[in-house]
Protein backbone atom coordinates (compact mmCIF):
# COMPACT_ATOMS: atom_id res chain seq x y z
CA UNK A 1 0.00 0.00 0.00
CA UNK A 2 0.87 3.06 -0.38
CA UNK A 3 2.49 4.73 2.64
CA UNK A 4 4.03 8.36 1.50
CA UNK A 5 1.82 10.58 4.23
CA UNK A 6 3.62 7.54 7.08
CA UNK A 7 7.07 7.92 5.72
CA UNK A 8 6.31 12.10 6.60
CA UNK A 9 5.78 11.38 9.66
CA UNK A 10 8.92 10.18 10.98
CA UNK A 11 11.35 12.30 11.76
CA UNK A 12 14.74 13.26 10.43
CA UNK A 13 16.98 12.00 13.27
CA UNK A 14 19.39 9.85 14.07
CA UNK A 15 18.99 5.99 15.03
CA UNK A 16 19.12 6.03 18.71
CA UNK A 17 16.06 8.77 18.85
CA UNK A 18 14.05 6.97 16.57
CA UNK A 19 14.97 3.80 18.76
CA UNK A 20 13.62 5.63 21.68
CA UNK A 21 10.69 7.61 20.52
CA UNK A 22 9.98 4.30 18.91
CA UNK A 23 9.65 2.50 22.62
CA UNK A 24 8.48 5.70 23.94
CA UNK A 25 5.40 5.74 21.46
CA UNK A 26 4.64 1.33 21.42
CA UNK A 27 4.20 2.26 25.24
CA UNK A 28 2.17 4.75 25.32
CA UNK A 29 -0.19 3.34 22.30
CA UNK A 30 -0.30 0.20 24.11
CA UNK A 31 -1.14 1.43 27.28
CA UNK A 32 -3.89 3.71 25.78
CA UNK A 33 -5.82 1.18 23.32
CA UNK A 34 -5.07 -1.47 26.09
CA UNK A 35 -6.53 0.62 28.60
CA UNK A 36 -9.51 1.51 26.69
CA UNK A 37 -10.58 -1.58 24.82
CA UNK A 38 -9.89 -4.46 26.98
CA UNK A 39 -10.07 -2.66 29.97
CA UNK A 40 -12.95 0.05 30.03
CA UNK A 41 -14.77 -1.14 27.34
CA UNK A 42 -14.62 -4.70 27.83
CA UNK A 43 -15.74 -4.64 31.40
CA UNK A 44 -18.59 -2.32 30.55
CA UNK A 45 -20.04 -4.92 27.80
CA UNK A 46 -18.98 -7.31 30.22
CA UNK A 47 -21.80 -6.20 33.03
CA UNK A 48 -24.22 -5.24 30.13
CA UNK A 49 -23.96 -8.73 28.95
CA UNK A 50 -22.02 -10.78 30.54
CA UNK A 51 -18.34 -12.57 30.51
CA UNK A 52 -18.37 -13.91 27.33
CA UNK A 53 -17.49 -14.53 24.41
CA UNK A 54 -19.51 -12.19 22.41
CA UNK A 55 -18.22 -9.00 24.24
CA UNK A 56 -14.68 -9.86 23.62
CA UNK A 57 -15.76 -9.95 20.07
CA UNK A 58 -17.52 -6.78 20.07
CA UNK A 59 -14.82 -5.33 21.93
CA UNK A 60 -12.45 -7.06 19.05
CA UNK A 61 -14.82 -4.96 16.49
CA UNK A 62 -14.57 -2.02 17.57
CA UNK A 63 -10.86 -2.35 18.15
CA UNK A 64 -10.64 -2.91 14.26
CA UNK A 65 -12.44 -0.08 13.26
CA UNK A 66 -10.31 2.15 14.85
CA UNK A 67 -7.41 0.70 12.80
CA UNK A 68 -9.29 1.43 9.29
CA UNK A 69 -6.51 3.95 8.51
CA UNK A 70 -4.16 2.32 10.30
CA UNK A 71 -1.13 -0.38 9.35
CA UNK A 72 -2.12 -1.83 7.32
CA UNK A 73 -4.70 0.17 5.64
CA UNK A 74 -8.56 -0.29 4.71
CA UNK A 75 -10.75 -3.40 5.13
CA UNK A 76 -8.32 -5.77 5.14
CA UNK A 77 -6.34 -4.01 8.19
CA UNK A 78 -9.44 -4.27 9.95
CA UNK A 79 -9.66 -7.99 9.82
CA UNK A 80 -6.23 -7.93 10.82
CA UNK A 81 -6.77 -5.74 13.86
CA UNK A 82 -10.43 -7.35 14.66
CA UNK A 83 -8.44 -10.86 14.83
CA UNK A 84 -5.78 -9.46 17.35
CA UNK A 85 -8.16 -7.86 19.11
CA UNK A 86 -9.78 -11.10 19.49
CA UNK A 87 -6.35 -12.47 20.78
CA UNK A 88 -5.67 -9.36 22.73
CA UNK A 89 -9.23 -10.32 24.69
CA UNK A 90 -8.52 -13.79 25.24
CA UNK A 91 -4.88 -13.12 26.84
CA UNK A 92 -6.33 -10.53 29.19
CA UNK A 93 -9.51 -13.02 29.56
CA UNK A 94 -6.50 -15.54 30.47
CA UNK A 95 -4.31 -13.65 32.45
CA UNK A 96 -6.95 -11.56 34.51
CA UNK A 97 -5.30 -8.22 33.78
CA UNK A 98 -4.13 -6.09 31.30
CA UNK A 99 -0.10 -6.44 32.04
CA UNK A 100 -0.29 -9.42 29.45
CA UNK A 101 -1.81 -7.94 26.71
CA UNK A 102 -0.27 -4.69 27.19
CA UNK A 103 3.17 -6.41 26.91
CA UNK A 104 1.80 -8.22 23.68
CA UNK A 105 0.29 -4.81 22.33
CA UNK A 106 3.98 -3.22 23.04
CA UNK A 107 5.90 -5.53 21.28
CA UNK A 108 3.31 -5.80 17.80
CA UNK A 109 3.79 -1.57 17.84
CA UNK A 110 7.18 -1.87 17.94
CA UNK A 111 7.38 -4.23 15.08
CA UNK A 112 5.19 -1.90 13.21
CA UNK A 113 7.79 0.99 14.15
CA UNK A 114 10.40 -1.65 12.72
CA UNK A 115 8.91 -2.05 9.33
CA UNK A 116 7.88 1.88 8.93
CA UNK A 117 11.63 3.08 10.17
CA UNK A 118 13.30 0.18 7.81
CA UNK A 119 11.13 1.62 4.75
Amino acid sequence: PELGDLRTRIPPVGVPWLVLGGLVFAMANALAEEALYRGVLLYALDAALGAGWLAVGLQAAAFGLLHIHGFPRGWIGVGLAFVYGLMMGAIRRMSGGLLAPWCAHVLVDLTIVAILVAL
